[in-house]
């Protein structure tokens, strides 16, 4: 290999060393201090003094400045072994440890490969030439600083070049002015689309780091001062190129901390916090997602203003039923509309921050941030879809409340705006107590509005007038709810029977009569059976043309139970949400009012995993019911059960197909309906069906719906099997 081959690869390969390890020094500091770095980061910018982040940063190129070259190994090695070895926080400064032995390594790399340079007219021709032009210098610097988004590493490789006497300090005083105008190009870059705190520091940053560099190289250019006081701090050329880097920072900090309030104000003027006219985040920005305490940081305000716009809504509701007040009602569910857009704008932040590598606590504190924008978006739903319809069924009509009934809504909505209140507050603050005071809340109002529930039922069985009218609405609302909707929606619980597909043609003559055709034989089991579980879905997305041919052949009370793709559940697994779902919930849109529950069947070998599980069913629609049907016995633990819950998601039991059921008793447990599947390899005679019949009846009979779906076999017995079971459930009036 040629020397010039040898120089070459040396410079590229230290450098890369240099980049990487600045890279792990920083993400192993940042795990290391995990969301207490947002609190020193909010307690630091509260006084100018204590918030002088340029002066702190030149640490990093202090310490590459010390002869540890020769035991960078070690220091390589003893990152290593705490970050393989430790856990928690001794592994992120294990991490931190070895991205500055990598910094040091890098350093050595290039100073070795390096030496034939020594001796090289040509290049001490170019190096001088270099040194008469220090804008060029400057702007080749500041250029490739930009690039890799790192002065230190910059500036680290000014001071490798210098240990072989190939970068004098007069030359590395140029270098060090254009890494610190790159920096400034790079929070520029970062900034944009950001919001407007954002970009008011990012040009801050620039407008200093340019004029100080101006200021600065008029003096280098005058006289020199700068370059015979930095010489004066040390003999040791990479040493004075740490200090000239130190002194330049703390320079541009004495010259501009006195005027730092006046300059606030006035690039405040030239940004001013303008009118949005979007209803998204306004805090969110992805520049940070590789800074998770500051993403979450920016989350939780965002959530925040959520619960905000929330919180106006419910408050307003009680103004609408007071005062019939049309246009408040219009203005409640318009900003329903911006309450949807804040849920999915934060949930799609979340769901890439979880792409980073997070701490156990900022991994709890990820997934609880999403279950807090899931929920703020469900109770908007109930304000948008419930509460103001029924408002509107209340002014149209011209009815009213009963004095005794006015009081008592009064009430009960002034205790749930405070507790929601309450809620807001104890995540604003972090504080257990105070949420710990919202759940003591939640028994006595539950208990106080069943109490009015009840006293409500004795005006109606009294007859009085107003009551009456005010519960029609309702009545006739639960009985038009949707099928899809968590709530259920209907009076009357009711269980669906079908088959898993329906396409068979091995089923004539025992299911299907001889001569119906294949294109109509889902018109026909449709008259006998009135819901399905589609597999098709499974490794194919409906078109709008095959839902058209699903929709033409049944009628409008038939229920399509889709098993999702396989993309979501076998190839990622349950994650990446945020782009798998959005797709298959628009296709399967398509089937509209028709749409039952979404079959979510997870291979037998994907093991338990609660963080997995967290963010997958956070970001599944509210308005859809959905299943999940796992098939490793890991996932049985009442743990998962309560994850479930929280989101209405039903835990699939599945009877007989050989790998790991559910619980039986998990049926309808986690949700407001139950989902089986019965896929034994043995058919289902009458007394088997009976004990089914028996198992649904007593779900229905509890309030909850029930979908229920025999597997296909060879010649159609499971099909006659599932239209026994539907019969039963019939003659008691409890199937649909």
């Amino acid at each position: 290999m040629t020397d010039a081959n040898s120089v070459l690869f040396a410079l590229l390969g230290g450098t890369a060393l240099l980049l990487y390890g600045v890279r792990l020094v920083g993400e192993g500091l940042q795990r290391a201090a995990g969301t207490r770095l947002r609190q020193i980061l909010q307690q630091l910018s509260g006084n100018r003094f204590k918030a002088l982040a340029d002066v702190g940063t030149t640490v990093t190129v202090q310490l590459l400045a010390f002869n540890l070259l020769a035991v960078s190994p070690a220091i390589v090695f003893v990152g290593w072994l705490l970050s393989a070895l430790g856990k928690g926080t001794i592994s992120y400064v294990g991490r931190a440890v070895l991205g500055f032995g990598f910094l040091f390594l890098g350093i050595k790399l290039i100073s070795d490969g390096t030496v034939p340079l020594k001796d090289s007219p040509l290049f001490r021709d170019v190096l001088a030439a270099l040194v008469g032009q220090p804008i060029v210098l400057l702007v080749i610097a500041a250029a490739f600083t930009a690039l890799v988004h790192s002065s230190a590493a910059v500036i680290g490789l000014a001071i490798s070049l210098s240990t072989n006497g190939l970068m004098p300090l007069d030359g590395a005083i140029p270098v060090i002015f254009g890494a610190n105008v790159g920096t400034a190009g790079t929070a520029l870059l970062a900034s944009a689309g950001a919001n407007v705190e954002a970009r008011r520091v990012a040009i801050a940053h620039a407008a200093f780091k340019v004029l100080g560099v101006v200021i600065f190289l008029l003096i280098v250019g005058l006289s020199d001062v700068f370059e015979d006081a930095v010489r004066a701090t040390s003999s040791d050329v990479p040493r004075q190129i740490a200090n000239a880097h130190t002194l330049f920072n703390v320079a541009l900090a004495v010259l501009f901390l006195p005027g730092a309030y006046l300059a606030a104000d006035v690039i405040t003027r030239m940004i001013p916090e303008t009118r949005r006219t979007e209803e998204g985040a306004i805090y969110l920005n992805p520049q940070v997602l590789d800074t998770p305490a500051v993403a979450l940081g920016q989350a939780l305000r965002e959530a925040l203003r959520m619960g905000d716009l929330v919180v106006r809504s419910l408050r307003d509701t009680m103004a609408v039923f007071e005062r019939n007040d049309d246009a408040l009602m219009a203005a409640i569910v318009k900003r329903d509309d911006q309450i949807d857009r804040l849920e999915e704008d934060i949930k799609q932040f979340l769901t890439k921050l979880r792409e980073q590598a997070l701490t156990p606590e900022q991994a709890e504190r990820e997934t609880a941030l999403l279950f807090v924008v899931v929920d703020l978006e469900a109770t908007g739903d109930v304000i948008d879809k419930q509460l103001m319809e029924l408002a509107e069924k209340k002014i149209s009509g011209s009815h009213t409340f009963s004095k005794q009934g006015m009081a008592e809504i009064h009430d009960l909505h002034a205790k749930v705006v405070e507790n929601l209140e309450l809620a807001l507050g104890a995540l604003a603050a972090g504080d257990t107590s105070v949420a710990e005071k919202v759940l003591r809340h939640k028994s006595p109002i539950s208990a106080l509005e069943r109490r009015y529930r009840q006293s409500h039922m004795e005006r109606l069985h009294a007859g009085l007038k107003e009551s009456i009218d005010t519960s029609r609405g309702e009545r006739q609302r639960r009985a038009r709810g949707g099928r899809g909707a968590i709530g259920g929606g209907r009076e009357l619980s009711r269980a669906f029977i079908g088959t898993s597909g329906w396409a068979y043609a091995t089923w004539r003559p025992k299911f299907y009569p001889p001569e119906v055709k294949t294109s109509k034989l889902l018109a026909y089991y449709a008259t006998r059976l009135p819901t399905t579980e589609v597999n098709y879905t499974f490794r194919h997305l409906p078109t709008e043309k095959t839902a058209a041919g699903w929709l033409a052949a049944t009628p409008v009370d038939f229920v399509f139970a889709l098993k999702a793709s396989e993309r979501i559940t076998h190839m990622d697994r349950l994650k990446h949400p945020a782009e798998t779902l959005p797709l298959f919930f628009e296709r399967a849109a398509l089937v509209g009012d028709r749409l039952g529950p979404i079959l979510f069947q997870t291979p037998p070998t994907l093991k338990r995993d609660d963080d997995v599980l967290a963010g997958f069913i956070a970001s599944l629609p509210a308005e859809h019911r959905c299943a999940l049907e796992v098939r490793h016995a890991s996932w049985y633990d009442p743990a998962v059960y309560d994850l479930l819950a929280t989101r209405g998601v039903a835990l699939v039991h599945d009877d007989g197909e050989g790998h790991a059921p559910s619980p039986l008793e998990t049926a309808g447990a986690t949700a407001p309906f139950a989902y089986l599947r019965l896929r034994s390899e043995t058919p289902y005679e009458d007394d088997a069906i009976a004990r089914w019949a028996t198992v649904i009846a007593e779900q229905v009979r509890a309030g909850k719906d029930v979908y229920c779906y025999l597997r296909h076999d060879n010649d159609g017995q499971m099909g006659v099997a599932a239209v026994r079971l539907r019969e039963l459930l019939l003659a008691g009036g409890l199937a649909a």
